[in-house]
């Protein structure tokens, strides 16, 4: 097989975020972030809340489920699973959000992330995951163009 282009392969992390990851949480959110994840900027104070939050959900293993997205040694974004979301899914369906911070973009850090958490997913045999290819970007992440 000839190719003509660079192939790579980028190679991201999924880790449990926490309170000390906050201020880099916070530094990545852009007006994107905002537009398509947020909806308005977090405060340092309601991040760290909610990573608390994200935390206590694991322990207790339901609701929300949230990771960092990490490259290189840094935080290049966000994504989580949400089995309670019913709005527009079926049964057994799971929904998915992910932000990437502006310094990775275009790397393929997205399309990684969401193959990882889809694999946390599809670990519990009784979910599937909907994606919902609103974003510009968003159109290439599921399809992994």
């Amino acid at each position: 097989m000839q190719t003509t282009g660079t192939v790579r392969c980028v190679a991201v992390e999924l880790r449990p975020l926490s309170p000390a990851d906050a201020v880099a949480h916070c530094e990545g959110e852009d007006a994107l972030t905002v537009r398509w994840l947020t909806g308005a900027p977090g405060t340092l104070e309601e991040t760290e809340a909610h990573f608390r939050r994200l935390a206590d959900n694991a322990a207790a293993r339901r609701g929300k489920r949230g990771f960092g997205v990490w490259l290189d040694g840094r935080l290049a974004g966000y994504v989580d699973c949400d089995p309670g979301v019913r709005d527009h899914l079926r049964p057994g369906d799971v929904n998915l959000s992910y932000a990437v911070h502006p310094w990775a973009r275009g790397r393929g850090v997205a399309g990684a992330a969401v193959r990882l958490i889809c694999a946390y997913v599809r670990d519990r045999p009784d979910r599937r995951t909907r994606r919902d290819p609103g974003g510009g970007g968003q159109r290439r992440v599921g399809t992994g163009r």
